[in-house]
């Protein structure tokens, strides 16, 4: 996978990689997936409303950085194409 997709220097605030693949994931799982909260919080071993604030920050995120929502964009297309069957 692309490194730079996840790099935090990039970013105005340079937040941690860690908290930007989470916030990427989440935002992807939940928004674009359709998979539950719960169940991405159940399936990660987190709590449901840390899950919830992760999707919030990634559409924050989103709507103010077009680093970010490329990003987001970027990881979906190729997780969709490595999924094909």
């Amino acid at each position: 996978m692309d490194r730079e997709m996840f790099d935090s220097s990039t970013m105005p605030d340079l937040v941690p990689i860690v908290l930007v693949a989470r916030e990427l994931v989440a935002a992807l799982a939940v928004e674009r997936w359709g998979v539950g909260v719960k169940a991405l919080a159940d399936a990660l071993g987190k709590s449901r409303d840390g899950v919830s604030h992760w999707v919030r920050r990634a559409a924050h995120r989103r709507a103010e950085q077009p680093t970010f929502a490329r990003r987001l964009d970027r990881l979906d297309r190729r997780l969709a194409k490595a999924l094909e069957l």
